[in-house]
């Protein structure tokens, strides 16, 4: 990866997760919940890659960030009251799901973990909650 777009997807990660820590006061119940959720699935998702000898890039790390973020968490808190640590276990499973996924690649890119997303949607237990339809 070009590094002037590893660094570009490196700051866009730490500017979403700061804003994300310096709003927390302000965040309405979803919000507040959510940040916590993303982190600790983008944490899984390093977990999971450091033990299958891979590291996640930046863009992939952003990646999965939102991705937790905005598709799973919020609308798992806000529309179906799911219970955080349940989506906490979701979201931990997904993650070791998509870096598996990704397995042989050093660096797991953005496009890698689409592709994982792809390949294994079914294994994804995020999709049985259909939120994004059948």
């Amino acid at each position: 990866m070009d590094f002037a777009f590893y660094s570009f997807f490196q700051e866009s990660l730490n500017e979403a997760q700061q804003q994300d820590r310096l709003g927390i006061q302000q965040f309405t119940r979803p919000l507040y919940g959510a940040h916590y959720l993303a982190s600790g699935g983008l944490e899984a998702a390093r977990r999971a890659a450091d033990e299958q000898g891979s590291r996640i890039r930046p863009d992939g790390q952003l990646l999965i960030y939102l991705m937790a973020r905005e598709f799973i968490a919020k609308p798992g808190i806000a529309v179906r009251e799911i219970p955080e640590p349940d989506l906490d276990e979701l979201l931990a499973s997904d993650m070791q799901t998509l870096v598996a996924g990704s397995e042989g690649e050093e660096e797991i890119s953005g496009h890698a973990l689409m592709l994982a997303a792809s390949s294994r949607w079914e294994s994804l237990r995020s999709a049985s909650l259909e939120f994004w339809g059948p």
